[in-house]
């Protein structure tokens, strides 16, 4: 469905109006970014900073029970080195976007409709 004269006329001058009062943000909506921030973490981190972890509350328990500071204390920073190990696996990855295909006369969303009319709009300018 195509916009009337008065609706594209009142969306060039809310862009321009966005533009005028926040450039910055009017260049991020406008960037078109072509790639997705991906955050994983290595299974090995991930595997070994969990069992750092553990052991480090075991040793802050028997520190507890056998009421002796020091080995709480160190279990304490046996936990936070989990932590930091855990964390240090943490990845980010760039992946590509790109539209998904859809089979040969497959019907589409309301929502994919607008999203293609409103791609194939951005191409034309």
């Amino acid at each position: 469905m195509a916009l009337s004269d008065y609706e594209r006329k009142m969306l060039e001058e809310l862009e321009s109006q966005l533009h005028s009062d926040d450039p910055k943000l009017s260049e991020t909506l406008k960037s078109e970014k072509t790639t997705a921030t991906q955050l994983s973490i290595a299974p090995k981190n991930l595997v070994g900073g969990i069992v750092i972890i553990i052991l480090g509350l075991a040793v802050v328990i028997a520190g507890v029970a056998a009421e002796i500071v020091p080995i709480g204390v160190g279990g304490v920073a046996v936990v936070f080195a989990g932590f930091w190990y855990l964390s240090s696996g943490f990845v980010r990855k760039e992946k590509k976007v790109t539209s998904p295909k859809r089979p040969k006369g497959a019907s589409l969303s309301f929502f994919e409709k607008q999203a293609e009319e409103w791609l194939r709009r951005q191409k034309g300018q």
